[in-house]
């Protein structure tokens, strides 16, 4: 399931096979993921055009273009990835999946596909002021901003502080497994509220954070597996889940059965020990 370090890990494919490529010709098959343009007026925007650079937003790819001789116009294109989503390289003519959404021939004979399973995402055509505002609405990116932000931006919030890393416009790019992580690095009951924390805990949640985003980045792009301790067990716990045996996978730190419970909508595992 794609979080920021593994969309830092897409950025990497585009890099490698998009950028500095000019599109020969652009396909857009889903109307329903592509959010607002026609597919056929999407299509003719990029066509000819050349990427000229990748940024990421939390969980969001934008790829960037140069404007075609005479215009002044530069398209961006928004790849929101969801849970199942991925950039897949081809060869031109290699046959379509049924999954793929939008597809890039490039000028080197390679073919980029934006292909997303259950549709849990979205593609948007956006100019460069709509990009602006777009990103304006995303927190900071927890490996760039500093411990006065968490402590701050959490004084005065009701919600469960897992619920506020979850949320995009808090933290940009920190999803399920590894809030999970975080929390249970730091020694933070992901049920407590934001304005419960302490200063020195906040601390121990912000240094956890950016140690565990930025290695799991740096793995991503290097095409490797962090393998983080409660990650290992929560995806061992998961496929047991709902199985008489889920509460015999004990917990990392102390070996104490885990709890899970849904906090901001999404499977939280912590060590009630641990945690507190």
């Amino acid at each position: 399931m794609p979080e920021g370090p593994e969309v830092e890990g897409f950025k990497k494919v585009v890099e490698d096979h998009v950028v500095g490529r000019t599109i020969e010709r652009a396909r857009f098959l889903d109307d329903w993921m592509l959010k607002n343009a026609a597919p056929s007026t999407a299509a003719r925007r990029f066509n000819k055009r050349t990427v000229t650079a990748v940024d990421r937003r939390g969980k969001m790819l934008a790829l960037f273009t140069e404007p075609l001789a005479g215009k002044t116009d530069s398209p961006i294109l928004a790849l929101h990835f969801g849970m199942t989503g991925r950039p897949v390289v081809e060869r031109v003519g290699d046959p379509l999946h049924h999954w793929d959404r939008v597809v890039f021939d490039l000028d080197s004979g390679e073919q980029f596909r934006y292909r997303n399973s259950r549709r849990l995402g979205y593609v948007k055509v956006l100019t460069r002021a709509e990009m602006a505002d777009m990103a304006w609405r995303f927190g900071p990116d927890p490996v760039e901003s500093p411990s006065s932000y968490l402590v701050d931006a959490l004084a005065t919030r009701e919600a469960p502080v897992k619920a506020l890393l979850l949320d995009q416009s808090f933290l940009a790019g920190v999803g399920n497994m590894y809030a999970d992580e975080a929390l249970h690095a730091a020694g933070i009951d992901p049920r407590r509220a934001g304005y419960d924390l302490q200063p020195d805990e906040i601390e121990r949640l912000h240094k956890a954070l950016r140690r565990i985003m930025a290695r799991a980045t740096k793995a991503q792009r290097n095409g490797m597996d962090a393998r983080f301790p409660l990650i290992r067990v929560r995806r061992r716990a998961s496929k047991q889940l709902g199985a008489a045996g889920f509460l015999a996978v004990g917990c990392p730190r102390c070996d104490r059965p885990l709890a899970h419970a849904k906090i901001g909508g999404r499977t939280t595992f912590f060590c009630e020990h641990c945690q507190t």
